[in-house]
């Protein structure tokens, strides 16, 4: 979902999760995970989070309230890398350097901070407003700190 940040009035994307649809603590733990995660990463290649809040609600039109967690991410609205190959087919030599590089610069700053993306697929790679590739979707991710620091 599309949202505008409060403060200071830019775009972002809402990641949004209902907690009353079957979410028992494993898919909380996988939240929380995430937001752990993201929290401390900042870099170009990697769509940063802006805030968390897992005590949010969804009020429908009806005035009906739904608890929520909601991420707010930054917002890579080029979309899928997947997507923008399957328009423009496949990249010259030079394109496909460019992005490898971005890639390789977002797995090094991950495994330099003991992170581990563990779900790299072509939907987790997105694109912002520049083609600049962002690296997405931390939810199965694992982090050495994190990870020691719940023993």
């Amino acid at each position: 979902m599309l949202a505008k940040n409060k403060n200071s009035g830019d775009l972002c994307a809402l990641k949004i999760m209902r907690k009353d649809m079957g979410y028992d603590s494993g898919m909380t733990e996988i939240v929380m995970n995430e937001v752990e995660i993201m929290k401390g990463l900042n870099h170009p290649n990697i769509v940063n989070l802006i805030d968390f809040n897992d005590g949010a609600e969804h009020i429908k039109a009806n005035g009906v309230k739904t608890p929520v967690f909601y991420l707010a991410l930054e917002l890579a609205n080029g979309g899928e890398l997947f997507d923008f190959i399957a328009q423009t087919g496949k990249f010259s030599e030079d394109v496909a350097r460019y992005y490898f590089h971005q890639l390789c610069d977002s797995f090094e700053y991950l495994h330099g901070n003991g992170v581990s993306h563990r779900d790299m697929k072509p939907e987790n790679v997105m694109l912002d407003a520049d083609f600049n590739l962002k690296l997405a979707d931390f939810g199965f991710s694992s982090n050495k700190a994190v990870n020691e620091s719940r023993k």
